[in-house]
């Protein structure tokens, strides 16, 4: 029915992999032959693990067939989203359900920042999403929504490009960021924190 009004239609089970797996074939069978343009895997429990979804995408494309768009939708319950999300793209999918900061539902979903970065800087795939823009956005959508950004959250934590450590320190002092991190921080629109504390000398008794 959808189709035949035009609209361009997504489908998936919102218990992809956990089902029984012969009920799974036929109805994502029934909507490839109905004419459905997108095919999800979702991950709606946020239980399963990268291997597992890269089992399900490419049992998916099986089921459907090779000219079908896949996409995925993974849930973080156990901080798997990013993980889950990268392997269901290698193993074919090309389209990623993902939100700023990784807000959503319970404990929310692929992060948009992590997944980006780690599409751009590790993969080299062209996102065509300016990863300088990836802070001041979630900045924006922190204040919105009144939730602070944790210190140690991958990509936008403050402490990212915090430095404490001695050999830290003198490895960005003599400009040699990539000893500590994986990315320069003004790719990222950042700039490396100092944090160096002086040493205070005390002098021993005598006598």
């Amino acid at each position: 029915y959808a189709k035949q009004l035009g609209l361009h239609v997504g489908f998936g089970m919102a218990a992809s992999g956990r089902v029984e797996p012969a009920l799974e074939e036929d109805v994502y069978r029934a909507a490839a032959e109905a004419g459905a343009d997108r095919f999800y895997m979702y991950d709606g429990a946020g239980a399963q693990i990268p291997e597992a979804m890269a089992y399900c995408v490419r049992r998916l494309r099986d089921i459907v067939g090779p000219g079908a768009e896949l996409a995925v939708h993974c849930h973080n319950d156990f901080g798997l989203a990013t993980a889950n999300t990268i392997a269901a793209v290698q193993a074919g999918a090309t389209v990623i359900d993902a939100s700023v900061n990784g807000l959503g539902n319970r404990i929310g979903i692929t992060a948009l920042e992590e997944i980006v970065a780690i599409l751009t800087v590790l993969y080299g795939v062209d996102t065509g999403i300016e990863l300088a823009q990836l802070a001041p956005l979630s900045a924006v959508v922190s204040q919105t929504f009144e939730i602070p950004i944790p210190r140690d959250k991958p990509v936008i934590g403050d402490n990212l490009f915090t430095h404490e450590a001695d050999n830290h320190i003198a490895q960005i002092l003599s400009g040699h960021w990539y000893a500590w991190n994986a990315i320069k921080a003004e790719t990222l629109g950042r700039t490396n924190v100092l944090n160096i504390v002086p040493r205070c000398l005390h002098k021993l008794p005598t006598g």
